[in-house]
């Protein structure tokens, strides 16, 4: 009777694990977001990014649409969406971080609201800075890690590693303000749908055994 019992709470237990582990998706997709950005100093120096603008000089940045994107979790995302930047971002210090394996606190670099929901985006680290002069012309590409969060609606969704890149150009090498493209892609890990797969296949074995 005893062991009856015991099997009967744990199979309770994997159930209440696999509902809760459903209800939580990962964020998924790609957005890119464009307008223009200054530098503190002009390439290849460049450590800092300034400010951050609007496509038209003013405002912020906004969401690009079409060609499929954006995509996955961010969809239903309008092309034109404004988006609100942190600054300045001194990608540089995270840069010698990553370089010296040091850990640096998340910088906050955009969020904005779209269709009741919150979309915001982290970096957590830099692992390219690349820059270059050629043609007359000065070429940026910043990217790294980082985690994208959506908040509010009817989905939960989990924090989620994702990849992005910031790139910018300019047709002045000796200028401090580039063209904008920014792309933010969320990657969820295996795990993160292992774990739902795992809690039902349990609850399921578990329930059989039972019969």
């Amino acid at each position: 009777m005893k062991t009856i019992t015991s099997f009967i709470v744990g199979a309770a237990v994997l159930t209440v694990a696999s509902i809760s582990a459903q209800a939580q998706v990962p964020v998924a997709g790609t957005i890119d977001l464009s307008g223009g950005l200054t530098i503190d100093s002009a390439a290849p120096n460049a450590t800092t990014f300034e400010t951050f603008f609007g496509p038209s000089g003013t405002g912020s940045p906004v969401v690009q649409a079409g060609g499929g994107l954006p995509s996955g979790s961010y969809a239903g995302v309008s092309g034109n969406t404004v988006a609100s930047f942190s600054e300045p971002f001194d990608f540089a210090t995270y840069y010698a971080a990553f370089k010296s394996s040091t850990t640096l606190p998340s910088f906050e670099l955009w969020s904005f609201s779209s269709g009741g929901q919150t979309y915001s985006f982290q970096v957590d680290t830099v692992t390219t800075d690349s820059q270059l002069v050629l043609g007359g012309s000065a070429f940026i590409d910043i990217g790294g890690t980082g985690t994208a969060d959506i908040t509010g609606g009817s989905t939960t969704y989990l924090p989620t590693t994702a990849v992005w890149s910031i790139t910018g150009t300019t047709a002045n090498a000796s200028g401090l303000t580039l063209t904008l493209e920014g792309s933010f892609t969320a990657v969820p890990e295996p795990s993160t749908f292992a774990f739902g797969g795992l809690g039902s296949l349990l609850s399921i074995a578990t329930l059989r055994r039972r019969k």
